[in-house]
């Protein structure tokens, strides 16, 4: 279990990365590393890890994904220690594991997505993943994860 967070963020807000998660408690890369996957042009991505629990939260950041825009518009609000946090829609977290999964392979992407979709099948919009598959050329890792979802 982890948490995928679409991240809209500038070079130098990630200098606050070690204030808002201190080292004593979290695994947080190295500066240079966080911003160079900020700026890459696309799927750019770091994690945090809570020490103690294990706990990771996946950051994505690229802003010039083919659905960037719309997952910034469909992103949905939650709360972490009261204070209000933005999640990247499921929908957008299923395209970037489909990729990572096209790049490097590794089983795990598959099983998050179809434990996602276990988890969320009444919420999710298969119309837009099976169009996005398509246009991204993931539709046949799209439907490797489905089959694992059943």
């Amino acid at each position: 279990m982890d948490v995928d967070l679409a991240v809209h963020l500038q070079p130098t807000e990630i200098e606050a990365l070690p204030v808002v998660f201190p080292q004593a408690d979290y695994y947080v890369p190295p500066l240079d590393v966080a911003i160079a996957e900020l700026v890459r042009p696309v799927r750019g991505h770091f994690n945090v890890i809570h020490l103690a629990s294990g706990q990771k939260a996946d950051f994505y950041p690229s802003r010039n994904h083919p659905y960037w825009a719309w997952a910034w518009e469909h992103r949905q609000q939650g709360t972490v220690d009261g204070q209000p946090v933005w999640f990247a829609p499921r929908e957008y977290v299923i395209m970037w594991k489909l990729e990572f999964y096209r790049e490097g392979g590794g089983a795990k992407h598959l099983q998050d997505i179809a434990g996602i979709v276990r988890v969320s099948r009444e919420e999710l919009d298969f119309a837009l993943l099976d169009r996005a598959a398509i246009e991204l050329g993931l539709e046949k890792f799209w439907a490797l994860a489905q089959q694992g979802s059943e």
